[in-house]
């Protein structure tokens, strides 16, 4: 019996020896466990902590945007001609269906006006058979919801101007012509700005690609002259003297619209047939800018005062050119170091900050400090590889809004930025 025990207790010695030396040898022939596998990054993890924007996604639509900076606020549609929506300045979002009566086939150019009550919509209507594309000009009537055609082809500069009136610039029938569109008129008022020049070959080729007017009656229009020079035009009501200067022949600057029939027509030849006739008006400034290329691409014009206004133009469609109106001269302005994509929009607060928009960035610039890069609320959208492309930009008063378009691996949607968040953001489908 004790050799039995004695000898069940070596046979265990042995196994557990056995099993340690095992053991051992195990691991020096692979070496440390290897640590588990880490797991595969996420598809809904967030992008790296991106910078806080004073900005805020006040509107959201799958579809893109048609938005415009009209006096007083702002008007959105998507670009299917589905949805709608205006913002008094200071006042939130109110969104609607499209009011009726616009064409089946077409696209909305823009808007123009001011709120609440002269809401004006630029169309295009596309090519059909031998028929060219037509420009139809709509104006809204808020009492029937619905669009009421105006012009069956033009398409003009509005701005809001002094007195509560809606001017009307162009120059597609080859000469420029201005009108009041609200309040209606029988006479040309004495202020409205002419198609005279103080540069004769300038006033022959005046071909006008922006407007900007102020409440107190100024007037700015940037575009070219011949041989595609870009300039900047200026009308302002001289000094009252003593003795009335003579009348002026010259072609006419146009008649205010008196219907929906004779709104579009003059920029075809509003009857005169090019007839001598009594020029009413306020002859204007050809500012020529000596050392802008040949060429530029018109992108924005804003006023900041009597004196003052700023022009935004691209060169090659991605270069960007900054010009400053001071009185009677023109001057190029410094533009942010880090300026990337092509310029889009120019907009000016109240307060004299200018806010630039290129299509991959934002830059305010408070006077007369230096450009400083704003970013876009990334935050709002904690998705992965985030980028944005921006479109447009208004400003006035203590607001600023701008249309853009976020986009990431996970979705793509067309956006309005405001400079204050709101209380619900409007959500198209």
């Amino acid at each position: 019996m004790r050799r039995s025990l004695l000898s069940g207790t070596a046979l265990l010695f042995c196994l557990a020896l056995a099993a340690a030396c095992g053991n051992k040898t195990e691991d020096k022939a692979e070496g440390p466990a290897p640590s588990p596998p880490a797991p595969a990054p996420s598809a809904t993890a967030a992008p790296p902590e991106a910078p806080p924007s004073p900005l805020a996604v006040v509107l959201e639509s799958r579809a893109p945007l048609v938005f415009s900076g009209v006096g007083g606020g702002v008007v959105v549609a998507d670009a299917e001609r589905k949805l709608f929506a205006t913002a008094m300045a200071g006042g939130e979002l109110s969104a609607a269906a499209m009011p009726e009566a616009l064409p089946a086939e077409g696209r909305i150019l823009g808007f123009a006006g001011k709120l609440p009550g002269s809401v004006w919509l630029l169309f295009e209507e596309p090519a059909a058979g031998k028929d060219a594309a037509k420009n139809p000009l709509y104006r809204l009537e808020r009492g029937k919801g619905a669009w009421k055609r105006f012009a069956e082809d033009w398409r003009p500069h509005l701005a809001p101007w002094s007195k509560g009136r809606i001017l009307a610039m162009s120059t597609s029938s080859g000469k420029l012509k201005a009108k009041v569109m609200e309040p209606h008129g029988d006479k040309p008022s004495a202020d409205l700005p002419s198609a005279r020049l103080d540069d004769e070959a300038c006033a022959k080729s005046l071909r006008i690609e922006g407007i900007a007017a102020l409440p107190s009656g100024e007037v700015f229009a940037a575009g070219h002259c011949s041989a595609r020079r870009y300039v900047i035009v200026r009308w302002a009501e001289p000094a009252p003297s003593p003795a009335a200067s003579a009348p002026v022949l010259a072609a006419s600057a146009g008649a205010p619209a008196t219907s929906p029939d004779d709104a579009g027509a003059p920029d075809g030849g509003d009857g005169d047939a090019g007839a001598p006739v009594e020029e009413a008006g306020i002859a204007g400034t050809a500012l020529l800018v000596a050392d802008a290329p040949a060429g530029l691409l018109h992108r924005a014009l804003v006023a900041q005062g009597p004196n003052d206004a700023w022009a935004l133009a691209a060169e090659g469609g991605e270069k960007a050119h900054l010009y400053r109106v001071e009185g009677a001269s023109v001057k190029k302005e410094a533009l942010p170091a880090d300026l990337e994509g092509a310029p889009r929009a120019l907009a000016s607060a109240s307060d004299g900050t200018l806010w630039l928009v290129t299509a991959r960035g934002i830059w305010k610039r408070y006077p007369p400090g230096e450009w400083e890069r704003v970013p876009p609320p990334t935050r709002q959208y904690p998705e992965p590889d985030p980028s944005w492309e921006m479109f447009d930009a208004w400003a006035a008063d203590g607001d600023v809004w701008i249309s853009a378009k976020h986009a990431s691996k996970e979705a793509e949607r067309h956006v309005l930025l405001r400079l204050r968040g709101a209380k619900d953001i409007v959500r198209w489908p």
